[in-house]
C-alpha cells in the first residue's frame, strides 16, 4: 500500500529510511519491530516423501496450462489435475477443505434451523373444549 507523505498519519524513520503510514495503529505495531515487517518470510520448502517425483499438472479445461505441482488454473480457476495416474491413497487437499466447509456450514445452519422451525408453532398452545 502507498501512503503520500501529505496524507500520512504519521512517520518513521528506520535506518536512515522513512515510512508513512495510513494509520497509528500501523505506525506504533512498525515501531514496535521494523524486521517484522521489513525481512522477507522465507518459505521452507517441504521435504518430498521417498519415491515422489515432480508431477505435473494441467487444467481439465485447458490443456494447455501445465505446471509442476498442484494449484489453480489461471485462466478458469479450476483445479489442476495431475498428467499421469498416481496409484496410492494420496491425501487430497480439495476435499479436506470441502468438508472443513462443510462442517462449519452445518453448525452455523442448525441455530437458524431450529429458529424458523419454533416459529412454526404458536407461543400459547390454547385447548378448546
Amino acid at each position: 500500500m502507498e501512503v503520500t507523505p501529505s496524507q500520512a498519519a504519521g512517520s518513521f524513520e528506520y535506518r536512515g529510511q522513512t515510512y508513512y503510514f495510513c494509520a497509528k495503529s500501523c505506525l506504533a505495531r512498525f515501531q514496535a519491530d521494523p524486521l517484522k515487517y521489513l525481512a522477507p518470510k522465507l518459505a521452507v520448502p517441504a521435504a518430498p516423501a521417498k519415491g515422489v517425483k515432480d508431477v505435473e499438472y494441467t487444467c481439465p479445461m485447458h490443456p494447455e496450462v501445465v505446471q509442476m505441482g498442484p494449484g489453480t488454473c489461471p485462466i478458469c480457476g479450476m483445479a489442476l489435475e495431475p498428467k499421469e495416474i498416481q496409484a496410492g491413497d494420496t491425501e487430497n487437499p480439495e476435499l479436506a477443505d470441502m468438508q472443513r466447509r462443510l462442517w462449519v456450514s452445518v453448525a452455523l445452519s442448525l441455530p437458524l434451523l431450529a429458529i424458523s422451525m419454533a416459529q412454526l408453532f404458536p407461543s400459547d398452545v390454547r385447548i378448546w373444549v
